[in-house]
């Protein structure tokens, strides 16, 4: 019995950190930079959790209807509404800084969209995913990489980066913009390629991976190894690098 609730427990795990990013996020608005950090982070940490529950099942042999209903249920929470409270009271904060008056009622119309992209991500992914069937490439970038792009984008000036402290003291090395335009451009945009028919490859497939070898090794510790020392700059990195590889792969058919 315990051990058909260990891959539960996770996926409760990656819905606790949506539930606590929301949480957070609701903190922005008094001026809270430290809320706005850890309710970035918070998405970002769920989707460790998001990539074991269903390697934990399969390897403990658990795998169950009811557990595919929840982490689904749990995805949809953290990374369909959790990134667009991000985002609501991230941007209210900026416009509030900057001194520009918007209407809420429109703030929160647009916030909702990614919400509702989210879930038809989500939706066309359970009814058009065989479980039985090795998935190599996502129709649409997957609700959880695009709730790490998001949560990136908006927590990356305030994030604490060991690379930051040891080599310029108090001041990043790169910072991202503080214009309103910029983060709803880049929110809508994210948005949407949920529910592109941009193919994107599965990005999972290495990670936790040491049985293809050495090559498979280094990409491991490389990863943990950038991501523990230089995290705001791998997350950004990580972004652009998986969000526009798809364009070199249709530019690479067409000149085929």
């Amino acid at each position: 019995m315990m051990k058909r609730m260990i891959p539960s427990i996770v996926t409760f795990l990656n819905l606790f950190c949506g539930f606590l990013s929301i949480y957070y996020s609701n903190q922005i608005g008094n001026n809270n930079l430290f809320a706005l950090t850890i309710s970035s982070m918070a998405i970002m940490l769920a989707t460790i959790f998001d990539l074991l529950d269903g390697r934990l099942a399969r390897i403990l042999k658990v795998e169950s209807n009811i557990g595919k209903e929840l982490d689904s249920f749990s995805d949809l929470i953290t990374f369909g509404l959790a990134p667009a409270f991000l985002f609501l009271n991230f941007f209210q904060y900026l416009l509030f800084q900057k001194g520009i008056v918007v209407s809420p009622v429109i703030i929160i119309v647009f916030s909702f969209i990614y919400t509702i992209t989210a879930a038809m991500r989500l939706a066309m992914y359970n009814i058009n995913t065989n479980p039985n069937e090795k998935v190599e490439y996502f129709t649409g970038m997957a609700s959880t990489f695009a709730g790490i792009s998001v949560a990136g984008l908006i927590g990356f000036n305030y994030i604490p980066t060991l690379v930051d402290d040891w080599w310029i003291k108090d001041f990043y090395l790169f910072q991202l913009p503080g214009n309103p335009v910029f983060y709803a451009v880049f929110y809508l945009f994210f948005a949407f390629l949920m529910v592109s028919k941009v193919k994107y490859k599965k990005s999972s497939t290495m990670l936790f991976n040491f049985k293809g070898g050495i090559g498979y090794i280094l990409y491991n510790v490389g990863f943990f190894v950038f991501l523990i020392f230089a995290f705001r700059y791998f997350i950004i990195v990580m972004v652009i690098t998986y969000t526009i590889i798809p364009v070199f792969r249709i530019f690479k058919k067409k000149k085929a």
